[in-house]
């Protein structure tokens, strides 16, 4: 899901987090998000108080991230961090480890 045209500068971290449950119909565990620029694992962090959400503000407005950045909605504890653990980075191209049962 793309979003435009929401002005986040505008509103604080409890405004988001009603804009976010809003958006998915549903409330969430974890608010996580990454540079468009970075893989997962090098980048994601967690928005989860005013002052992470704070250097999200700061950091999706520096003009190397073109007012845009990856946003991840953990729902029901799906673990996104999880995620991070099973990437391996070759070069640009970002490959998932899959392991075996």
């Amino acid at each position: 899901m793309s979003v435009h045209d929401v002005d986040f500068g505008g509103m604080n971290y409890r405004e988001v987090v009603l804009w976010v449950s809003k958006l998915t119909r549903r409330s969430y565990d974890n608010l996580y998000y990454c540079s468009i620029h970075e893989s997962l694992a090098e980048d994601i962090r967690r928005i989860d108080n005013y002052a992470n959400y704070f250097e999200f503000i700061e950091d999706g407005y520096m003009v190397k991230n073109e007012l845009r950045m990856n946003v991840y909605i953990d729902h029901q504890n799906e673990p996104i961090l999880d995620w991070t653990d099973k990437e391996m980075l070759t070069g640009d191209v970002v490959y998932e480890l899959v392991e075996n049962d």
